[in-house]
């Protein structure tokens, strides 16, 4: 039997430590290790693999953004290791298999060992859903500061504040930036649950706009109005959208 394995942790040093500790399990197996959230998204997704030990303070993606991006089914079990304590919390809230608290030590990883392999025949997709819905809500009390959009295979981030209006396109939400255009599979309103309601304001039952890139508010027609932003593009707002006007009056 062997376990394939992921490391993630963007601290070099530690993920040095814990290959050098799992090769005391023979059982394991390590495809690859990796140093950040993107390149983990990409690597888990490739591999598919059963176990990954997986960081959760990173910089830019987190642990829980990383797992929200992981198109692998089943699921992989997640051990997340982690320096910070007050993420024991949410680790538990997303069903994760366990949690270890750094400087990680033989023994401590031996227990998560045993528990994985004890749980492991049970995965089933009630774990999915479980994990996924955690993942939501843990979404939804931390808006989006960065997307990350998946182009020809491969995942890319994207600043929230690059981001001039996103709007629906089917069952996919167009994502438009100065550069480009990305398209991510969600709803729209799925989607405006975590994004910043004091940056991402919704005009029409199609498009979210975000406010810094306004340039002015205009009436058009029976009651409706043309958003101009600061490339150029005009957007229809609905009147019955229009709390972006009454916070442009704000100012």
């Amino acid at each position: 039997m062997r376990i394939k394995t992921i490391l993630v942790d963007d601290e070099g040093h530690a993920r040095e430590k814990l290959s050098a500790l799992l090769k005391n399990f023979g059982y394991i197996e390590i495809l690859a290790t990796c140093k950040n959230g993107l390149e983990a998204i990409n690597t888990i997704n490739e591999y598919c693999p059963e176990l990954v030990f997986l960081d959760i303070e990173m910089p830019e993606i987190d642990g829980f953004r990383v797992i929200d991006n992981i198109e692998c089914e089943p699921l992989p079990y997640f051990i997340f290791v982690t320096a910070y304590s007050e993420y024991a919390v949410k680790a538990f809230e997303v069903e994760a298999l366990d949690y270890i608290h750094k400087p990680l030590d033989e023994d401590r990883l031996q227990v998560s060992l045993n528990r994985f392999l004890k749980e492991k025949d049970r995965h089933t997709s009630q774990y999915d859903r479980k994990i996924k819905s955690a993942l939501h809500n843990i979404e939804k009390k931390n808006p989006l500061e960065r997307f990350i959009i998946k182009k020809n295979g491969e995942y890319f981030l994207i600043n929230s504040d690059d981001v001039l209006w996103m709007e629906s396109d089917g069952n996919y939400v167009r994502i438009v930036t100065e550069e480009a255009k990305y398209f991510i599979r969600h709803t729209l309103s799925g989607f405006e649950e975590c994004l910043d309601p004091s940056q991402f304001y919704r005009i029409s039952r199609s498009v979210i706009v975000n406010i810094d890139w306004i340039i002015k508010i205009e009436d058009h027609n029976y009651g409706n109005y043309l958003v101009h932003m600061k490339n150029d593009v005009k957007q229809k707002m609905s009147k019955n959208y229009k709390s972006l006007l009454q916070e442009f009056q704000n100012f």
